[in-house]
């Protein structure tokens, strides 16, 4: 069945995002006087939503249910200020996003990242493009891997589940498509490496080569 939409991950697979979600949470461990990290760090605390996040990058001793909550407003009011530091789309991406736009192929957003932020992210940087739907962590549906953001966009688009893919950066992705039961594609450019993505029914390592699974 030929493909009618593709549903991509946000945070390292179409986005670089890195570089703003690790100076605000850096601002916000540097001014509790906790250690900071550094970018290979940030990239395995990337991908289960904000208070993962947080949590991976407290000191352990201050893991309390108190402090991550404390943390997680300030990292979010602090990469609220901070989300276009350093963002910009993986090279090859617009490429791919023109194909898709020019094959009549919908496109979507899913992603643990809060979803007033993922929302302007798209106004910012996917503005050439028809977005048809974005969802990003909010209360009503739980996060990646359940397959509960995939049916709804499923579901609005009125796509049939059978022509749809799922591209992301890691196995938390790969398990949200095979969750929904759709073909995944994973992603090595991203935060995690590829033995997270062996279970995908695609690897790829550059955005051009998905014009060639579609």
């Amino acid at each position: 069945m030929a493909t009618e939409l593709v549903i991509f991950d946000m945070d390292g697979t179409t986005v670089k995002s890195v570089d703003g979600i690790m100076y605000s949470m850096n601002l916000v461990l540097e001014k509790a006087n906790f250690p900071t990290h550094d970018e290979e760090a940030y990239k395995g605390f990337i991908g289960g939503g904000t208070r993962a996040l947080v949590t991976k990058a407290l000191p352990e001793k201050n893991r309390t249910e108190e402090e991550i909550d404390k943390y997680c407003k300030e990292m979010l009011k602090t990469y609220g200020e901070n989300w276009d530091y350093g963002l910009k789309l993986y090279d090859e991406i617009p490429e791919v996003l023109d194909y898709l736009m020019n094959k009549g192929i919908k496109i979507a957003i899913n992603t643990n990242k809060a979803d007033h932020l993922a929302k302007r992210i798209v106004d910012k940087l996917f503005d050439k493009w028809e977005v048809s739907c974005t969802i990003g962590d909010r209360e009503d549906l739980p996060k990646k891997p359940d397959p509960a953001g995939v049916y709804k966009i499923i579901e609005e688009l009125k796509v049939n589940p059978e022509a749809c893919i799922y591209v992301g950066d890691s196995g938390t992705d790969v398990q949200t498509a095979k969750n929904a039961n759709i073909k995944s594609v994973g992603v090595t450019w991203g935060f995690r490496k590829r033995d997270d993505l062996l279970k995908a029914d695609h690897i790829i390592d550059h955005p051009s080569e998905l014009i060639d699974i579609l």
